[in-house]
């Protein structure tokens, strides 16, 4: 079972982020509205939980027995205690003076779903209209606050225009550039920075140490060191996958149509929409690296075939076409998914276009 958020003791490479929370907090100066912004999978959502039990804690010293360590080497991860009874109520779900918002696990396409309803974000003013129960303070971390519908972020709004006293919204953003202005206005902004390949390495091997070294550098490359995203990917088999569609790109421009399409139809059976949407995403890495290698950066491949993948189809198109087409493939991807289109069609689709790689391109860009 993979170690979640909220029962992860450690958390590496944000120690100045969690100092600057407790600062604040300790001087008395705690905003009441914070967004806590950074790539997908890099310990967002840990920070918080961290800085929680901090608040929540009976006594507030970081000397406490629940409190993570700020202090020595900065680059020891914070740790907090497993046998500490926050800790381990925040982690059952069952302290009163914390609420979480995250998507609702959909059990027929056994994924989470894509937004948080608007009825989830009134709990939220119901939530902080009463006292706190156990101590003084009320936490509530919104995970992630991107996937809040219109009527949603209007009612999150609302809190944050007329926040209650002794409370705290922790508001957790992949991209905080598309909230609503009036929200980030409301707010502070804590950035975290991207992890480092030391900071990636030692988080995977607290959270998933079955993970062989070779596996974890290369899930490192595909999610761009988001420990998070690289978990992700390995439960997914996205390893297997991208390596199954470099197999079939290899013989660009001449692809075959009998595996394109043995391979469409077991993208799109059983859990069809988790396939989908892990095909969509290493689609992109690869269009992604394509880029990259084009623009003549230094690219560590993770294959002899990606490397030949690579070097073939960086040659028929400058960097900037690969990054536009990426952006296209990306729109179309999209659309298909909204519209509910035939997910098997746009994947053969998909590779009937590419194959035509001289012409495969936006409009006039390339001329």
């Amino acid at each position: 079972m993979p170690v979640s958020p909220k029962t992860t003791t450690e958390l590496f490479g944000h120690e100045g982020a969690f100092t600057a929370l407790l600062r604040d907090f300790s001087n008395g100066k705690l905003a009441h509205g914070w967004i806590i912004s950074g790539p997908q999978g890099i310990g967002k959502a840990t920070l918080c939980y961290h800085f929680a039990r901090h608040i929540l804690s009976p006594c507030h010293p970081e000397q406490s027995k629940g409190s993570p360590s700020i202090e020595g080497d900065p680059s020891t991860p914070l740790r907090s205690a497993l046998d500490d009874k926050i800790f381990k109520r925040i982690a059952a779900g069952s302290h009163s003076d914390i609420l979480v918002v995250e998507p609702i696990f959909d059990t027929k396409k056994e994924e989470y779903a894509r937004d948080i309803t608007v009825g989830q974000a009134r709990e939220i003013a119901q939530f902080l209209s009463l006292t706190p129960g156990e101590g003084q303070w009320r936490v509530v971390i919104i995970d992630s606050v991107d996937a809040l519908n219109a009527n949603g972020a209007n009612a999150i709004l609302k809190i944050l225009e007329e926040p209650p006293p002794q409370a705290i919204l922790l508001l957790i953003s992949h991209n905080p550039g598309r909230l609503l202005p009036t929200i980030r206005s409301r707010c502070r902004i804590l950035k975290l920075k991207a992890l480092d390949q030391q900071q990636f390495t030692a988080v995977m091997a607290h959270i998933a140490p079955e993970i062989d070294s070779e596996e974890c550098i290369a899930l490192g490359q595909l999610a761009k060191l988001s420990p998070g995203l690289a978990l992700e990917f390995h439960e997914q088999g996205a390893l297997f996958l991208y390596n199954q569609i470099l197999d079939l790109l290899l013989s660009l421009p001449a692809l075959d149509p009998v595996k394109i399409h043995a391979f469409a139809d077991a993208m799109t059976a059983g859990k069809t929409h988790a396939n989908w949407s892990l095909f969509t995403r290493m689609i992109l890495c690869l269009f992604e690296r394509i880029a990259i290698e084009a623009s003549g950066l230094v690219l560590e491949p993770l294959s002899k075939n990606e490397e030949k993948l690579l070097q073939k189809l960086a040659a028929y198109h400058p960097a900037h076409i690969w990054a536009e087409k990426w952006q296209q493939v990306a729109n179309q991807f999209l659309l298909a998914e909204r519209l509910h289109l035939d997910y098997k069609q746009i994947i053969i689709v998909f590779f009937h276009s590419i194959s035509e790689i001289e012409e495969f391109k936006i409009g006039n860009a390339a001329a």
